[in-house]
């Protein structure tokens, strides 16, 4: 009965290692579409903010002035940042399919 358990228990542990990576893959790939989901909120609230007036934009770039103070940076490396999340969805992706 022993011999029978750890032959079985063996087998198992072979047959799981292979999810578990696939598990780990699609962890990243969950993060990363939230993340991804998170940023163009962000992005889209600001154009939407600044076209109904809620909040002021002085130079008309569709950013408001108060966020355009703190986080210029975000704001000016869109399209980088979208291009690395558009990268690691297509690597978490590669993972998986």
């Amino acid at each position: 009965m022993k011999l029978f358990f750890l032959s079985y228990t063996k087998i198992f542990i072979t047959y799981l290692k292979p999810i578990k990576s696939i598990n780990m893959n699609t962890d990243f790939l969950v993060t990363i579409i939230f993340i991804t989901i998170l940023v163009i909120f962000i992005y889209w609230y600001a154009g939407y903010s600044t076209r109904t007036g809620k909040l002021e934009d002085a130079n008309k770039n569709y950013i408001p002035d108060s966020w355009e103070e703190n986080f210029s940076w975000f704001f000016s490396l869109k399209g980088l940042i979208m291009f690395v999340l558009g990268l690691a969805i297509g690597y978490g992706l590669s993972g998986i399919i």
